[in-house]
């Protein structure tokens, strides 16, 4: 299914490797075990050291990931690998056979009955079934019947009546995939206005399909863009043609991605921020081309460096920097080391989350002076809140609740970034092991009770 990198420490490797002892042999040359499916083609880096012999005296990982989507067949048979995973325990208390197997699996990512942040809790629940079990019996809740996730599930359209040929090309129907919106409302709307003017619609995009409907790029709609096979538009472009009644040309607010030859068009009639070369243009028009145009300290940061690339790049990074220099590099944190936010003026100097500031920028990460759009972390001194009253304690209590509003107001933000409240106890443990910790055991205590 994957290979796993990080999430356990080296004792708790050395440890393992104890305890597994004549279970594993030396894996040489290119012969695979006899319990490795035919046909499974390992790639130089996908080579263990050392192979289990029986994988019935071996023990059981809990992993945590942040998707599971589709692979080469050839890559790992599974069908499916983990994306960014991280072993969150070894469970020595767990048999082989009471690990979660092939077709409950495949049931649970096809169902898709959790979102992409459940996912994880999922497959721990099953690895604790019988806990789980008895926690819901004591609630008395029932048992919910598998389905599939309503933004991935076709709307019912078998009462909408088709009443134009909008979105017909020489008399055959469009066919579109409406793969990532805000909520379920907007994907149902979009699902019904395509029937209504002549168009059809899937969940999975195929050859038939000539454009993918988005709104944020989620990791499914990446995946769709790295094939290059598909062109990826913005809904709102299909709104805009109910709205003025004809199929309107393509422009750059629209496109999130686009194939070569959508692309040459794109140049051809307009410049690279939707300034028509043949069109009459407007005072709103105008505007909104203004408005497209980055400033010259954006520009300078991303010359020579296209949104797209920028993309795949980060993904490259993720998977190719494990060094403990680099742990943190996919965090931009807040640290509360100022009196107001916002004003590096009003740096708190003796205040000891400086060092934490310092350690998480010498581990890569990046470190901002205020809370907003794409902040991962905050880090606040825990004991700063601990013994509060009365008046004396104003101030702080009127930080706390000014970052409980914004890290709320955040979480409603298009970038589908909730930023983890954690203390120092965080980054310091994350150095001492070498790889990142679970937030939630390091969130402040005054935190965990209002969330």
């Amino acid at each position: 299914l994957c290979k796993i990198g990080t999430g356990y420490t080296y004792q708790e490797l050395r440890e393992l490797r104890e305890r597994l002892g004549e279970n594993l042999v030396p894996a040489e040359g290119s012969r695979l075990p006899r319990y490795i499916l035919p046909g499974t083609r390992l790639e130089q880096d996908d080579k263990p050291d050392v192979w289990v012999r029986d994988p019935m005296r071996s023990v059981v990982l809990q992993v945590k990931c942040y998707e599971l989507p589709e692979c080469r067949w050839d890559k790992f048979r599974a069908k499916f690998t983990a994306r960014f995973p991280r072993c969150t325990k070894i469970r020595y208390d767990k048999p082989p056979s009471q690990s979660m197997s092939w077709d409950e699996l495949y049931d649970l990512v096809m169902n898709s009955r959790l979102n992409r942040s459940r996912l994880g809790d999922a497959i721990s629940a099953h690895l604790n079934g019988e806990e789980i079990e008895r926690r819901h019996r004591r609630r008395g809740k029932r048992k919910q019947p598998a389905a599939v996730d309503v933004l991935h599930r076709a709307t019912d359209v078998s009462d909408v009546h088709v009443e134009s040929s909008l979105f017909q090309l020489n008399g055959a129907p469009m066919q579109f995939c409406v793969l990532s919106v805000e909520d379920d409302t907007i994907k149902a709307q979009l699902e019904t206005e395509i029937k209504r003017h002549g168009g059809t619609f899937t969940q999975n995009p195929t050859e038939e399909t000539n454009y993918i409907l988005a709104g944020p790029k989620t990791l499914r709609v990446r995946s769709q863009m790295k094939t290059g096979l598909y062109d990826v538009v913005h809904h709102s472009w299909l709104t805009d043609c109910v709205r003025e009644g004809r199929l309107l040309p393509l422009e750059h607010r629209h496109v999130l991605f686009a194939k070569p030859e959508t692309n040459a068009e794109l140049e051809r009639r307009m410049d690279d921020y939707g300034d028509h070369y043949t069109q009459a243009c407007t005072v709103a028009s105008l505007k909104e081309v203004f408005s497209r145009i980055p400033s010259r300290k954006r520009q300078k940061k991303d010359l020579g460096v296209p949104s797209r690339l920028r993309d795949l790049l980060e993904d490259a990074e993720a998977e190719t920097l494990q060094t403990r220099f680099s742990m943190f590099h996919r965090c931009k944190v807040y640290v509360d080391i100022y009196t107001k936010a916002g004003n590096p003026g009003t740096l708190i100097k003796h205040s000891p989350l400086v060092i934490s500031a310092s350690q998480i920028l010498m581990h890569g990460g990046q470190v901002y002076d205020e809370i907003k759009p794409g902040i991962t972390h905050v880090v606040v001194d825990d004991t700063k809140y601990n013994h509060l009253s009365g008046r004396r304690a104003h101030g702080e209590l009127s930080f706390r609740s000014r970052a409980l509003q914004a890290l709320r107001d955040l979480r409603h933000l298009e970038s589908n970034v909730t930023p983890k409240l954690v203390t120092p106890k965080w980054v310091e443990e994350s150095i001492n092991l070498k790889s990142l910790q679970d937030e939630e055991k390091f969130a402040p205590t005054w935190w965990r009770g209002d969330q």
